[in-house]
């Protein structure tokens, strides 16, 4: 009897969070995270045109891409163990 409803349930919230974490602005969250980490990694990053359209006028793409080319060598000067979302915050937050 409750069996029926416990599945119910669990689909219902497994569907509701399948749905939150779908949408576009966290989707678009994702897309800087990772831009910002893969940066921050050393990795070659390529700023997406969704980034371009939703900044343009607000940040100069070429110095974005210089910033965001320099910023593996500022994370290195600044952290000595692993680099995660909040460190990198931590460190452009007090430059």
């Amino acid at each position: 009897m409750y069996r029926k409803e416990y599945f119910e349930v669990i689909d219902a919230v497994k569907g509701e969070l399948e749905r939150r974490f779908r949408q576009q602005n966290f989707l678009f969250a994702q897309t800087v995270e990772k831009l910002l980490l893969d940066s921050a990694n050393g990795k070659s990053v390529a700023i997406t045109e969704k980034i371009q359209e939703m900044y343009n006028g607000d940040i100069d793409m070429k110095k974005l891409k210089l910033h965001l080319q320099m910023l593996p060598d500022v994370i290195k000067c600044s952290l000595l163990d692993g680099i995660s979302i909040k460190k990198v915050t931590r460190v452009l937050s007090s430059a």
